[in-house]
Order: C-alpha cells, then sequence, then structure tokens
C-alpha cells in the first residue's frame, strides 16, 4: 500500500504547493497530522498567521503556542476581537470584554513570539447599532474628554483603550508593521500615550482604514460633527509618530472620503515633515487637494510608489493658491515635474504609479435615470479607451451632497475632461517619465 511518509521529500513539497492554492491552511492542517515529517514541514505555514479573539479559550490556545516548539515561526497575529456597542440610551457601563490573559498575551507578543512582525487589528462595531445613531451620539473628539468617556460607557471604546494600552507594552522596533482595520471616528486615550508613541516610531508599514455606512435615512457618517474632528486629529495620533515608516497606507469609506472638499471632506494633514522615509503611498477615497500635493514634494527624494484607488479631483478648486486648479492634470504635471533651473525630474525615483479604476463610470450611476442623457458619452468614451489602448482614460470627478454627504461623482465634467484631452495627456507623459524612472533605477 502507498504510504505518504515515503515519497521524496520534493513530492511532498509538491503536494503541500497544490493544497495550498486549491485552498489554503484549511487543506494542509489534516495533513499535517499524517507523521512527524508533514508536521515539521507544514508548521511554518499553519503558524505563520495566527488570529486572536478576546476570550480565554483564544488567550490560552495563544498561550500553548507561545510556550510549545512553533512560537518562532509566527510572523503575524490579527487580533479580532467582538464588542458590545452601547446604545445611546445606556445606563451604566457595559463590560468591555477584555480578559486578563489577553491583556497578558498583547502585552507580551514580542516577547513571547520571537519572528513577529505584523500587528492587525480588527475591532469592528456592529454596524447598525452605530450606524443608526451615529447623529444622536455626542462625541468630544478632545484627548481631556477621551478617558472620561471610555469609563463612563465601557463596552467598545474601553476594549480599545485596553488594547492599545497592552500593545504599547511592547519594545518598538521588533513588530515593524501595524494594520488598524475599520477604525471608528473616536478619540481613544491610549493613542496619546508616549508609550504608543515610541511603538508607532518602531514601525515600517502603517496601513489605516476607517470604518463608514449611513443611518439607515441616507445621511453618510462624514455628515456627522465628530467625523471631520476625529479626522484632523489622526496626524497628531499617528502619523507625526511615524518616524521609521517607509509605508503609509489610508483607507477611508465611500461614505467617509477625506481631503479638503468642502463641509463633509476633511484634511487629514499630511504634514510634509512627517514620514521621511517614506517610499510607498496608498490612499482610497481621497480628494486631491493642495495638501497632498504639498506632502509629495516634500518626498520626492524617497517615494517610488504611489497607489491611488476611488480618489477624485473636484470641479471646485480648494487649492491653496486660487489661480492654481486642482485637476488631474495639475496633478500629474507635478509628479513629472522638472526641478528649477534643472532638466532632472522631481520625482527621480518614482517607478510605480497606479490609478484606480480605469473604468471610473458605474452602472449603477444610471439606475436613477439622472443621468440617463449621459449614456451614449460614456459609450463613446469607452470605445475610444478601447480603440487607443495604453494610457488613454479618463479621470475621477466629483464632490459631496451638501445635505447627505453623500459622494457625487461628475460624470459629465468626467466626459469634458476627458474630450478636452489635457488630463490624459499630462497622464501619458507623467507615465513616461515613470517608465523612465523604472528602467532607470534597474540600471542603478
Amino acid at each position: 500500500m502507498a504510504n505518504l511518509g515515503n515519497l521524496a521529500l520534493e513530492l511532498k513539497y509538491l503536494i503541500i504547493d497544490h493544497l495550498l492554492i486549491e485552498d489554503p491552511l484549511h487543506s494542509i492542517i489534516p495533513l499535517s497530522g499524517v507523521n512527524t515529517t508533514f508536521r515539521n514541514l507544514l508548521a511554518p505555514r499553519i503558524f505563520n498567521t495566527v488570529t486572536l479573539r478576546n476570550t480565554i479559550e483564544s488567550g490560552n490556545y495563544f498561550k500553548s503556542i507561545a510556550d510549545g516548539p512553533h512560537a518562532h515561526h509566527v510572523k503575524t497575529v490579527h487580533y479580532k476581537a467582538l464588542v458590545t456597542w452601547p446604545s445611546h440610551e445606556y445606563n451604566e457601563p457595559l463590560p468591555s470584554h477584555f480578559p486578563a490573559i489577553i491583556q497578558e498575551v498583547l502585552g507580551s507578543l514580542c516577547a513571547k513570539f520571537p519572528n513577529l512582525k505584523t500587528l492587525r487589528v480588527y475591532i469592528p462595531i456592529e454596524e447598525d447599532d452605530f450606524t443608526e445613531q451615529f447623529h444622536e451620539i455626542e462625541f468630544d473628539c478632545s484627548a481631556s474628554a477621551a478617558s472620561e468617556s471610555e469609563h463612563r460607557e465601557g463596552g467598545w471604546s474601553e476594549h480599545v483603550r485596553e488594547t492599545y494600552a497592552a500593545i504599547s507594552q511592547n519594545p518598538p522596533g521588533q513588530i515593524t508593521v501595524l494594520e488598524m482595520l475599520a477604525v471608528a471616528p473616536i478619540h481613544i486615550s491610549s493613542w496619546d500615550k508616549p508609550a504608543f508613541h515610541a511603538f508607532l516610531g518602531g514601525l515600517e508599514r502603517f496601513e489605516i482604514s476607517f470604518c463608514g455606512g449611513d443611518n439607515g435615512a441616507g445621511w453618510q457618517l462624514s455628515t456627522t460633527e465628530y467625523y471631520p474632528d476625529f479626522i484632523g486629529q489622526i496626524s497628531n495620533l499617528f502619523f507625526r509618530h511615524l518616524v521609521s515608516v517607509k509605508r503609509l497606507s489610508v483607507t477611508a469609506e465611500e461614505s467617509g472620503p477625506v481631503g479638503e472638499n468642502g463641509e463633509f471632506s476633511p484634511a487629514i494633514f499630511l504634514d510634509p515633515g512627517y514620514m521621511p522615509l517614506l517610499t510607498s503611498l496608498t490612499l482610497e477615497f481621497h480628494f486631491i487637494d493642495s495638501e497632498l500635493l504639498d506632502f509629495l514634494r516634500a518626498h520626492k527624494d524617497t517615494l517610488s510608489s504611489l497607489h491611488l484607488s476611488q480618489c477624485y479631483c473636484s470641479n471646485i478648486s480648494y487649492a491653496a493658491d486660487p489661480s492654481i486648479e486642482l485637476s488631474w492634470s495639475y496633478f500629474f504635471q507635478t509628479l513629472a515635474s522638472t526641478a528649477p533651473s534643472s532638466t532632472s525630474r522631481l520625482f527621480s525615483r518614482l517607478s510605480s504609479l497606479v490609478i484606480e479604476p480605469v473604468d471610473i463610470f458605474k452602472d449603477e450611476d444610471f439606475e436613477n435615470g439622472g443621468y440617463d442623457h449621459l449614456k451614449e458619452d460614456v459609450q463613446r468614451v469607452r470605445g475610444e479607451i478601447i480603440a487607443k489602448g495604453g494610457w488613454c482614460r479618463p479621470f475621477s470627478y466629483g464632490c459631496q451632497d451638501t445635505k447627505y454627504g453623500y459622494l457625487n461623482p461628475d460624470i459629465e465634467w468626467e466626459i469634458g475632461r476627458f474630450r478636452a484631452g489635457d488630463d490624459r495627456g499630462s497622464y501619458a507623459r507623467c507615465m513616461a517619465f515613470v517608465e523612465e524612472n523604472k528602467k532607470s533605477n534597474k540600471k542603478n
């Protein structure tokens, strides 16, 4: 009878690779129980990423890994908690659901897992609990009010405070990647502490995404008073302390875009002096504004990758200089500009530029009949993109509704800009410059 244990080592690796393609992790865990050889071969993959939940059982499981032979395989920890969001009619603090063993595990990650590099934190708010009442909730986003609010309400905010207080106990430098997922616009007192700032100082990659939603009646999260207040604080809370970061990712939601664009889209205050080592920047649902351009210019000597997803220019200029039209054309001209009295490019290291999506026109934009008169124009634009190929494409323009805050693409303006050719012409010249950089950087 055939025996898996008798197969050559190369064949065992082929089996593992095939199973990982078909069904990552779930298929290889049973295989690890076949014999000691497979267990040893698979352990680095099985324990590469481990998930911690806010339960005593999960904490004990983590301690067993830390005390066992596979602790050195752990490279990524994903902390995923489930916590009750308090009703706006609460009468007493809710439990934070933060067992002592979870505090112990999060506070000693570096000591327990010597090769840990990435920490992913996801403490979601139950969407219905939060968004349906977010206009009835009164948040004071000041640092002085944060601690009082956490202790008064308990529940979610107290859990987040305890989580980051525990994480801050780890020495800076070993964990080099922090991903903060679906962050709610609520000031947490732990983020103000020197220990957390020191932890941020040891990171090389920082990713933050914000939660979104509407209240069920159409009003977007961005229309609340506290959302712009919170967004206006993230620079002081996080960005200013990222002294070693090389890669930054900021992801907003369609219900709460960032970047200066009127009342509901606040600037995130990317100070030009922050993150001096930055090589890669990723933004999602961000309006192109003067602040972003200044930040990019300040990092012209280090920036090699720029990825913009669902980002917009406004058809109304919000430039600091009123004479400047903040169009996509101006944006691309900035990236491809030369130094004063010189022929050398300012962004000489920029070798990757991605603007998504390529097809900016969404079928749902035409479902309510508001843009029926533009359907044929859109089809002609799409046809021209296919016919010309290459770097021929339109770019997104829009604004937020002044009452409900929803993102409004200006399809007519987008078509007009495409026909005028300024945006796509500047984009083509910019991309040609980026390709030149790519070839030049490879030679060097």
